[in-house]
């Protein structure tokens, strides 16, 4: 009877001894897995055979394609080639998800679900076995995966160059529906040669490029009203005409709406700065981070923070 009690008393004090060090495990094992639940991991999700309807607009012709099929051109016309084998593997999933996030949506008139305008979807042509080799193996090695966000596949847009920080989609287009694109780093860009670009113009060219605004000539040729957290112009005047910066961009032919006006006798002289939208993934960056060692998990992870990494067996 003592030699019981004793024992019970024995482990009632080890379990008292041993509670805060278990509970904190515990503590720990929940903290990892919350953090692994924020960035890409694998898993499996069970689909059907996926067709796309693609509308080809240099033959201005609507066609069902098989979505891997399709992604080879894709990721040819987007990405330079020469890039690491990590970075088109995160092209591949970037641009495979962004065409699943359009299925069904009818976003145009002749019912296609993309187009091959890349100012309007996605750029497309079409891939040649052997020049086109590299494109073939990213789309091959990442098979069937795309980003998710809370049970849907993300729409992972991407751009050639972004900056030292990427946009987000909430400031650029006024979306609040895409948390996952959002301002994060992008060290990378500023590394390259062609990051600042310069477009200078006398007068009467810029004031002819900008006429569809209807500005008036006697007023500020630009007055900057605001620009997003990256540094993109959101909203300006032209002649005493409210725009945006990215109608302006596309007026004057800038690689971007980062862009800044000096002036140089009459003359108006652009600074721009990377290439493209900035939302999502930078295209530069991803070849930074590859160079650098990263997979194409990696890349995606930073570049989509919160979206989850899945595998889509066809």
């Amino acid at each position: 009877m003592h030699r019981k009690l004793f024992f019970l008393c024995l482990l009632t004090g080890l379990l008292a001894f041993c509670a805060p060090y278990g509970a904190r495990y515990l503590q720990e094992r929940a903290a990892v897995k919350d953090v692994m639940s924020t960035t890409a991991q694998p898993e499996t999700v069970e689909t059907a055979d996926l067709l796309v309807d693609v509308w080809i607009t240099q033959e201005d012709v609507c066609q069902s394609v098989a979505l891997e099929d399709y992604l080879v051109g894709v990721v040819a016309a987007e990405m330079p080639l020469s890039y690491e084998p990590a970075a088109l593997q995160a092209q591949a999933v970037a641009a495979r998800s962004y065409l699943l996030s359009k299925l069904g949506k009818g976003s145009h008139e002749n019912g296609a679900d993309i187009c091959t305008d890349p100012g309007h979807c996605l750029a497309w042509r079409a891939p040649d076995s052997q020049a086109d080799a590299a494109a073939f193996q990213a789309v091959s090695a990442t098979s069937g995966q795309v980003l998710t966000y809370d049970d849907a596949v993300a729409q992972t847009v991407f751009c050639a160059m972004t900056g030292e920080l990427t946009e987000s989609a909430s400031e650029i287009w006024g979306s609040s529906t895409m948390p996952y694109l959002t301002n994060v780093p992008s060290p990378g860009d500023a590394q390259q040669e062609d990051y600042v670009t310069t477009v200078t113009m006398s007068p009467e060219q810029f004031w002819q490029a900008v006429s569809p605004l209807s500005p008036d000539t006697e007023a500020a040729p630009l007055v900057v009203l605001r620009r997003s957290a990256g540094d993109t112009v959101l909203s300006c005047t032209v002649g005493g005409v409210q725009t945006t910066g990215q109608e302006l961009r596309g007026l004057l032919g800038l690689r971007s709406a980062r862009f800044w006006l000096d002036y140089e006798g009459d003359t108006l002289c652009f600074t721009v700065k990377g290439y493209g939208h900035g939302v999502g993934m930078s295209q530069a960056g991803a070849q930074v981070m590859a160079q650098s060692g990263s997979t194409y998990a990696e890349i995606l992870a930073a570049y989509y923070p919160g979206c989850t990494l899945c595998k889509i067996t066809f």
